[in-house]
């Protein structure tokens, strides 16, 4: 359920899915999208799934794409809301909670690829 969620050309994650018609929306939100993620970790810590694995550069790139880097803004550092996909817009509002979510999930998803890295090390 939760892959069908992804919208893969941007590896971003809708808020929500209405069954009946099968609607997903225009938006991707960044705190859904980092919960999932956070989420598929852990699942990947309990099962080593490889297709979570082969997932996490996409995902990371979505959420760092989310997070304002202007340095003369007033909401750098910050994530914004939500992306329409449709428009190709992202919501001009930051919120706290998102910003605190995406740095747990970016931080366990460094913490996953560096030991890939490091496992994958051959040593002479």
């Amino acid at each position: 359920f939760l892959y069908r969620m992804e919208r893969p050309e941007e590896h971003g994650f809708f808020k929500k899915y209405e069954a009946e018609t099968d609607y997903l929306g225009d938006d991707l939100y960044t705190v859904y999208s980092g919960s999932i993620i956070y989420t598929f970790l852990y699942i990947y810590d309990y099962d080593q799934d490889k297709k979570i694995l082969n997932n996490l550069d996409d995902w990371a790139e979505f959420l760092l794409f989310m997070q304002d880097k202007d340095l003369n803004s007033r909401s750098y550092g910050a994530f914004n809301y939500s992306y329409n996909w449709q428009k190709k817009e992202k919501e001009p509002r930051f919120v706290i909670g998102t910003a605190a979510l995406n740095i747990f999930s970016l931080l366990r998803l460094y913490q996953i690829l560096l030991c890939q890295v490091v496992i994958n090390l051959e040593l002479p």
